[in-house]
């Protein structure tokens, strides 16, 4: 399953950093919750880096110390490895790795002050497992900050399209407690475009690498065929959920 994600967010490499408005904007906000003075000289691993961009511009605003960033996608680290080889980048301690994140990351053998995930922890196939991965990962204060879409995301698709289930905002947190996590924020953000027809509605999907369904429901062909040729105006919304958690000492 993970090869059909990393093919996905390949083939949509060139056309991510020009569609992935809401992604960009979720990016934004998670860095607005992280203080530069908390995590000033830190280590950070990033899940889900793409091709990189996002995270020097992480490293440079928390003038962390190191960032190891981690994706499936081999496409994505080929282009942000190429990074470092500008002289811009060159003093910059960043090292990208292609992985699996349910399954390889204990090939990074550290610990962490922050984990950083925007957009990411969706595609696992055990969330709560890889919770309790991230905790391990985790130094003692640590913290964790990631988004990732709730129910309700891309509810307009539902009637005739195969839709990923998604979280609901209460039981990600109650996940988040009872792996012992101290909650500091959550919230859920709501986003909703707009697209002319449902054939640009559909382009935008597959441009933003998105197109991967983890599930096991056969697709209705005809009411896919229906709605791409009725080619309506259509909408997209986006249910967003934000979290900042920390790790307490264990006594």
């Amino acid at each position: 399953m993970m090869q059909t994600i990393a093919k996905r967010f390949n083939q949509s490499l060139k056309s991510y950093p020009v569609e992935a408005h809401v992604q960009q904007s979720v990016f934004d906000l998670l860095l607005q919750k992280l203080s530069p003075k908390a995590f000033n000289n830190s280590t950070i691993l990033e899940l889900g880096c793409g091709d990189g961009r996002l995270s020097f511009r992480l490293l440079k605003a928390l003038k962390a110390s190191s960032i190891d960033a981690v994706d499936c996608a081999d496409l994505c680290i080929s282009v942000a490895k190429k990074y470092l080889q500008d002289p811009t980048y060159q003093k910059v301690n960043a090292h990208f790795y292609c992985l699996d994140f349910d399954y390889e990351l204990h090939q990074l053998q550290k610990k962490y002050q922050l984990i950083f995930a925007n957009m990411s922890l969706q595609w696992s196939r055990d969330f709560n497992a890889l919770l309790k991965q991230l905790a391990d990962k985790l130094a003692d204060n640590g913290h964790l900050c990631f988004s990732m879409p709730l129910a309700g995301t891309f509810t307009e698709l539902s009637s005739h399209f195969r839709i990923n289930d998604f979280y609901t905002h209460e039981t990600i947190k109650q996940f988040l407690a009872e792996l012992g996590f101290v909650i500091q924020s959550a919230e859920k953000k709501y986003y909703q475009l707009s697209f002319a027809t449902a054939r640009a509605q559909l382009k935008h999907i597959k441009q933003t690498g998105v197109n991967c369904y983890l599930g096991k429901r056969q697709p209705n062909l005809s009411k896919i065929k229906s709605y791409i040729k009725a080619n309506a105006p259509a909408e997209l919304s986006y249910q967003i959920g934000l979290y900042t958690v920390y790790k307490p000492p264990r006594r």
